[in-house]
């Protein structure tokens, strides 16, 4: 993947040859090329009179605004560029060309050069520098939030819901926390994660992370429903909302009984996560209550029932939940 931004009209009067990304005074440029430098991408600035310029390449001082008579030009010249570049794969970012015309010829020049040669372009539009914060904000949060859900599950869910409700379609925040799911060996929501995040990307190589992390844990997922379809073959049902509702509610009757806190406004899954730190609740229990809150949750907001390997994934933890309660002498209906 390769960032592409175009150049700035404020530039270092300074004498001689600067590199681009000096001589260029725009903080849309250095943002850009920071973002590209955090997602391990190349960077590129458009050049009205030289075309893509790599960061470090050296230019004099000079004043030109590309106009729209000499876009055909450059398109040749970008084209020839491009052919010669890691990747045809490229992210332009602009401001919005039908209100800025300034910016519209440089726009034009990377899409006829990126079709006359095959590249693939996306277009990012920004409105200013913020958007561009944001952008680099979410990928920073994403990788933090991942590291904090393995110290902490729940706190770390909840981060990244909210992280969600904001920025619904960034498939980072489903990459990361599906790699937090598959640390937790929790496969069907790191599944659920990985595909969501291969939808979403844009960059090939996150996209080919996520389909990887989805074929790592759907073969673990296929295992243990094996496991599970060999032990409990008769119980292969659904399991629709209002099932998962009871279980629910049986596991908050299970937690009164195993918890005498009063931190009655607590979140489940940090009340889970608590009674694992205290060893309360074993390590393995806890995943199994965490994947029957989910799906609960997931059934709840989205009408959604569950069936065959689905089905069968979730009956075993409901009934490794409900084999560890009774071997402990707590009462609890089995669902």
């Amino acid at each position: 993947m390769i960032a592409v931004t175009y150049c700035s009209r404020d530039k270092s009067p300074a004498p001689g040859l600067l590199p681009a990304a000096a001589r260029y005074l725009s903080s849309r440029i250095r943002k850009v090329q920071a973002l590209a430098a955090r997602e391990g991408c190349e960077f590129r600035i458009l050049s009205g009179k030289y075309g893509l310029l790599r960061p470090s390449e050296p230019i004099p001082y000079y004043d030109h605004l590309l106009c729209p008579g000499e876009v055909a030009a450059l398109v040749q010249r970008v084209a020839e560029q491009l052919a010669s570049q890691p990747s045809r794969d490229l992210r332009y970012y602009t401001r919005q060309s039908d209100t800025e015309a300034a910016v519209r010829p440089y726009l034009s020049v990377m899409e006829q050069a990126c079709l006359a040669v095959g590249a693939r372009l996306s277009v990012v539009v920004i409105e200013g520098t913020a958007e561009m914060d944001q952008h680099m904000s979410v990928f920073v949060l994403a990788g933090q939030c991942r590291d904090r859900m393995l110290l902490d599950r729940g706190a770390g869910e909840t981060a990244f819901r909210e992280l969600l409700e904001r920025h619904p379609g960034d498939g980072i925040l489903y990459l990361r926390r599906a790699e937090a799911y598959e640390a937790l060996a929790d496969w069907m929501a790191a599944a659920s994660d990985y595909q969501r995040a291969e939808v979403l990307l844009w960059r090939d190589d996150y996209k080919q992370r996520a389909r990887a992390g989805a074929a790592r844990v759907g073969e673990r997922l296929a295992q243990q429903q094996q496991v599970v379809a060999e032990a409990v073959p008769q119980r292969q049902e659904e399991v629709d909302r209002r099932r998962l509702e009871d279980m629910f509610q049986a596991i908050l009757h299970l937690l009164d009984q195993v918890d005498k806190s009063s931190r009655t406004h607590e979140p489940l899954s940090a009340r889970i996560e608590r009674l694992k730190a205290l060893g309360t609740l074993p390590r393995d229990t806890a995943s199994y209550l965490h994947t029957i809150r989910e799906h609960r949750n997931l059934a709840v907001k989205e009408q959604q029932s569950f069936a065959g390997a689905g089905a069968v994934a979730l009956l075993a933890a409901w009934s490794a939940v409900v084999e560890w309660a009774r071997s402990n002498g707590i009462e609890i209906a089995d669902k």
